[in-house]
């Protein structure tokens, strides 16, 4: 997700929900300015004036960083209707 889609000021390709959450940054470093001060650098916070469409791509990893994922769940339908139903196979 980007600023300008979470103010909506882009479209988002595919929308699969909706936030309302306030974008924030904190603190990338510090620094002392040349009076002496410590200044923080990127820290922001912005709530958007309405609630904005969530993308699938913000959700899903790129293929080039799951080299090393352990999946713990998988969504099986038949095993889920059977149990769904009061049978358990396991018994």
């Amino acid at each position: 997700m980007t600023e300008n889609e979470v103010l909506g000021k882009t479209k988002v390709p595919q929308s699969i929900g909706m936030g309302s959450y306030a974008m924030d940054s904190h603190n990338v470093q510090r620094y002392v300015t040349p009076e002496g001060y410590v200044q923080n650098e990127g820290d922001i916070g912005v709530t958007p004036e309405k609630p904005y469409q969530i993308d699938l791509g913000s959700v899903i990893p790129k293929r080039e960083d799951c080299t090393n994922i352990l999946v713990r769940f998988v969504y099986h339908p038949p095993i889920l209707l059977l149990a769904r139903s009061g049978w358990n196979p396991c018994s």
